[in-house]
């Protein structure tokens, strides 16, 4: 079981509730690869992809890498297959890229972070923001074949944060949140640190999410290829995992719950334009999933100490007018940016106080290959993530009563002119973050 975290290590993590008055909404992906380790192009291009896209910032987050230092990379097999010295050369010139051909191998050296922000940064436009993917694997020792990924994102983070093995799931969960308590106890900026994809090859269970207690956010939608989003008959989807996690988090170990991040987790950037609405199969493309930041400004500190606050919300591609949480008045409120001829649903959806915990846990799932899969527990009450109201319009509002262990909406639509990944169509969805919570932590100290 994960370690209970020092109430001074919670209180770095989440340094408020209350909504700070802020200026505007950012938009960004907090789960971006590049050639610095397996994306298929240039920092500098996958950057420009955002910045010519609308966003306004980008966390670029290779697998357990920084993109710092000097870096070559072997880019034949990428040239060969998209091109991508030409189409870097038509965008930033001839003369950029630092090349050694020998033979068949074509080697660049890929450019730094700062390198790529004199090239992209754009004062209160957009913003690169340091990170990194920290990438474990358990692997069966009777069975080789088995493994199940433990990925996990700190967002403001300029250090190399390398995991070591383990013997257990658990136990690479509790050495991730020990590399970035470390790490925040000695930074002088925030950080705020997501776990990734719990449905990706079915690694993680929602218990085991749950106990890793300095956790900020959980990927409750992912782009990426094998993902499972949406689950099936035996593993719940991630949105379900969202709602057992902070039921847990805040009936049982009485700690914040878990915001809720939609992205891409970027690799491929050459799809396209015309693919996006076609029927055409989106493989790990950008532009798919992102989170919507409400910040003072357009600062890596900024925007991060937003998230921390859960002043932000996720999204596949319903944008919000408005959304406020009267903490004072126990309301939650929101108006949707429609669109014509677009129907909504607005749900508010939570778990009481009185929640019972009760579950039953089912065996591993054990796939074609012989590996075994662990499940999350299923709950005998079914109030926990239950609607609690349900509104058919562009604006809605939620009283809270107090017995609530906390409330969060989700907004859907019937527009069908979505993008396709391989779990199917994305259904243009926001997912505002839970509220409401703060009596049960009261209570639990």
């Amino acid at each position: 079981m994960t370690k209970f975290i020092p109430w001074a290590l919670l209180t770095l993590a989440f340094s408020g509730c209350a909504r700070v008055d802020s200026q505007q909404w950012y938009k960004g992906n907090t789960h971006t690869h590049t050639l610095w380790s397996d994306g298929d192009d240039f920092p500098e291009m996958a950057a420009d992809w955002y910045k010519r896209h609308g966003y306004h910032f980008l966390v670029l987050s290779d697998h357990n890498i920084m993109s710092q230092g000097e870096k070559f990379k072997n880019v034949a097999k990428h040239v060969k297959k998209n091109d991508i010295i030409a189409k870097h050369e038509a965008r930033w010139g001839t003369g950029v890229l630092e090349k050694e051909i020998d033979g068949e191998k074509i080697r660049v050296k890929l450019k730094t972070l700062e390198q790529v922000r004199s090239m992209v940064d754009e004062p209160g436009r957009f913003i690169m923001i340091e990170g990194l993917e920290i990438t474990s694997s358990l692997r069966g020792k009777e069975n080789p074949q088995q493994v199940l990924p433990v990925h996990s994102n700190p967002v403001n983070v300029d250090e190399l944060l390398k995991p070591e093995p383990r013997a257990s799931v658990d136990e690479l969960l509790d050495h991730h949140a020990e590399l970035i308590s470390g790490y925040m106890a000695r930074a002088d900026h925030p950080v705020f640190w997501h776990i990734n994809h719990p449905n990706f090859k079915y690694a993680i269970t929602a218990e085991q999410v749950a106990r890793v207690l300095a956790a900020q956010g959980l990927e409750i939608f992912n782009a990426s290829g094998g993902c499972n989003n949406q689950g099936n008959e035996e593993f719940p989807g991630a949105e379900r995992i969202w709602d057992i996690v902070n039921t847990i988090r805040l009936k049982e170990y009485g700690v914040p719950p878990l915001f809720g991040c939609a992205t891409d987790d970027t690799h491929r950037y050459h799809t396209p334009e015309n693919h996006y609405h076609s029927g055409a199969v989106l493989h790990d493309a950008p532009g798919l999933a992102w989170v919507m930041v409400r910040a003072a400004s357009l600062t890596p500190d900024a925007i991060t100490q937003a998230m921390r606050r859960g002043d932000f919300y996720a999204s596949t591609g319903v944008a919000l007018k408005d959304l406020q949480y009267d903490a004072k008045a126990g309301v939650l409120s929101l108006e949707i940016d429609s669109q014509p001829g677009v129907t909504y649903t607005i749900q508010f959806i939570g778990s009481p106080r009185d929640i019972s915990l009760d579950h039953k846990t089912p065996d591993p799932v054990v796939d074609d290959k012989g590996g075994s899969h662990p499940v999350s527990s299923t709950y005998s009450d079914v109030r926990l993530g239950a609607v609690l109201k349900e509104v058919h319009g562009t604006k809605a509002a939620y009283q809270l009563t107090g017995d609530e262990l906390y409330v969060r909406a989700v907004v859907s639509c019937d527009d069908e002119n979505m993008a396709i990944i391989g779990e199917g169509a994305i259904q243009k969805q926001a997912w505002t973050q839970p509220v409401g919570w703060e009596k049960q932590i009261k209570e639990s100290r």
